[in-house]
């Protein structure tokens, strides 16, 4: 049965409009700043891991497509070191300069790698169309430096991005992940990186300084785009004994242009948040974080919680997050509080240094062919939603409120009667359909109903989304493209929910006056 388009909570007046879309300007600021810090370059000068030729070693096979040969021998730091020498120790490695490398060799490297796949939801596909590059896995190379030594301070940079409340040594862990070579027509279209765990932060790329144009690496990410160009051009004033390395968050969206003469040479670490990280956040480092001064913070004090005139009886402020966050397939939301990065972060501080009450859950959309709207909004006749189980509504009646009251909606419920754009919500989330279920996937409505029957979703009619949600948690993982295919983990998209108490109640009361 359809229902009508009915809040638990009265419209919101044009005094808290004003309020809301203050809140919504300061809570972007916060969030340009904190997306920008999420992806950091730099740049390391060779000299600065006493090494005046850094060499790669490597194993060769595998560049005609069948299984690589294995390392024989650990191509490590250490290893160099006890070799006491920069030959190869076997007929199947090669020895290639990073700062003399000719076309030859790096021909020679780029035939010697195995062709590039990409996950497209849990398939492991190669498709040149997609993705054309060629690639070593770890345990094929090695290097007779360590570009991330503690003298160079890539992690301790890294660190101070993923960890913003800790001020001392590294706390993120970095594994090596694979070398990519990119000759000429080389391209990557645009992906995200698989997660692979809750610790998985992001990916570190390190650039050499070879002679290619085209190749630049474009992030993007909440409207903003930022495009790292390590070409000839790009590097023309850069000394060519400095090596270029960026890091971004792994749920950032990016891409590889084509490159169009010469070979892009890079090596990828995937970045770990330590254990550190999770045992220590929550409790002592916390408090060492000031987000007073945050323009957020600043108007939840003086614009919502000492202001008479906004939500008197109280309400739920709805803040999409700004990233998305790797968490396991079927699994609680709650467990997003201690993964909160950026803005999302100092949000949930700033709530809980005023003592407001959070919850945070994942946000899922309801699928556009669902609700088969027309272009025009809907006629007062026709104010209904489309066929929703009535177990998926839920009511939650703001304090001192009858249990009856229904309100009509507006732009920033739930949902929005103008647009048919609905935010559904849920404590839980994963993929959305269990391997004994056989079901058309290219049919919506069984699709989505089928979400509705194994998600405890919900369309909370009381909250006051401050903003659109941005990005949202997949329905479904079969058609998102990655470096790898789908493992067990996906992104969660979250809303970050503020429960702001009635004017003269808990951290809403006025002040006493001393006596």
């Amino acid at each position: 049965m359809s229902k009508p388009y009915l809040s638990s909570r009265r419209p919101i007046s044009p005094t808290e409009a004003t309020v809301l879309k203050d809140l919504k300007m300061s809570w972007s600021r916060d969030r340009i700043e904190s997306i920008r810090g999420g992806i950091l370059q730099g740049s390391l000068d060779i000299s600065s891991v006493a090494c005046g030729n850094p060499l790669i070693m490597y194993e060769t096979g595998g560049g005609d497509g069948t299984d690589a040969c294995e390392a024989k021998y650990a191509l490590t730091p250490e290893h160099w070191r006890l070799q006491g020498t920069n030959s190869p120790i076997s007929e199947t490695q090669r020895i290639l300069s990073v700062l003399q490398a000719d076309e030859q060799s790096l021909d020679e490297l780029h035939r010697h790698g195995q062709p590039s796949h990409f996950g497209r939801g849990n398939e492991l596909v190669r498709d040149e169309s997609y993705r054309l590059a060629q690639e070593l896995p770890a345990e094929r190379f090695g290097l007779n430096f360590d570009p991330l030594a503690p003298e160079t301070g890539i992690l301790d940079a890294i660190s101070r991005e993923v960890s913003p409340s800790h001020n001392g040594s590294a706390l993120v862990e970095a594994k090596l992940y694979k070398l990519n070579s990119y000759k000429t027509g080389g391209h990557f279209k645009s992906h995200k990186d698989t997660p692979k765990g809750r610790e998985h932060s992001g990916t570190l790329l390190i650039g050499f300084p070879t002679n290619y144009t085209g190749g630049q690496l474009v992030l993007r990410h909440y409207m903003q785009e930022v495009s790292v160009d390590w070409s000839t051009d790009g590097r023309s004033n850069r000394c060519r004994t400095d090596i270029p390395w960026v890091f971004f968050y792994s749920h950032i969206e990016h891409e590889i242009m084509p490159v169009t003469s010469g070979h892009r040479i890079t090596i990828a670490y995937d970045i770990y948040e330590s254990n550190a990280v999770r045992r220590f956040i929550p409790s002592q480092l916390q408090a060492k974080l000031d987000v007073s001064s945050r323009p957020v913070f600043q108007d939840l004090k003086s614009k919502v919680l000492e202001a008479k005139d906004f939500r008197p009886e109280g309400g739920r402020l709805a803040f999409p997050s700004t990233r998305e966050y790797p968490m396991p397939v079927v699994q609680r939301s709650v467990h997003l509080i201690d993964m909160l990065k950026g803005s999302d972060h100092i949000l949930v501080h700033a709530a809980r240094q005023f003592g407001i009450p959070v919850s945070i859950k994942a946000v899922y959309k309801q699928i556009d062919d669902l609700a088969d709207h027309s272009n025009s909004p809907p006629s007062d006749s026709e104010d209904t939603l489309p066929d929703i189980p009535d177990s998926v509504f839920k009511f939650n009646v703001s304090p001192g409120a009858e249990p009856s009251e229904r309100y009509p909606t507006d732009k920033y419920s739930s949902y929005d009667p103008r647009t048919g754009k609905n935010h559904f919500t849920s404590s839980t989330f994963g993929e959305d359909l269990p391997e004994s279920v056989s079901l058309d996937l290219d049919e919506p409505r069984a699709k989505f109903q089928m979400i509705l029957e194994h998600r405890d979703l919900e369309l909370e009619m009381d909250l006051i989304w401050v903003d659109e949600p941005h990005y949202f948690t997949e329905t479904s993982t079969f058609t998102s493209y990655g470096n790898e295919p789908s493992s067990d983990h996906i992104y969660v998209s979250a809303v970050i929910i503020l429960g702001i108490p009635p004017y003269g109640a808990g951290c809403r009361s006025e002040p006493k006056a001393s006596s």
